[in-house]
């Protein structure tokens, strides 16, 4: 199992695919946000999905979390910004 966080910004036609298929699979944590315990089966699933729903300007951030040490980032589309700004 692997820790997984999924955050997304897609369009607004496609918000609400995206929202439904991952509340099925995942826990909502807030709009756009979602976490869980995953296999690698279930996480290829979720990542087949959402690369075959986005489109251009869309853009899914998984995160994929083996341990405290390790964070492994897929990102799926257009990536909105750099985690190396910060405020």
């Amino acid at each position: 199992m692997t820790f997984t966080v999924v955050v997304y910004d897609v369009s607004q036609n496609k918000n609400r695919q995206i929202l439904t298929f991952l509340r099925k699979h995942m826990n909502w944590i807030q709009n756009s946000v979602f976490e869980a315990d995953l296999t690698k089966a279930e996480l290829r699933k979720i990542k087949e999905y959402v690369s075959e729903v986005i489109g251009n300007g869309d853009s899914v951030v998984i995160y994929e979390m083996g341990n405290e040490k390790y964070v492994n980032k897929d990102v799926i589309g257009e990536e909105k910004g750099s985690s190396s700004q910060i405020l």
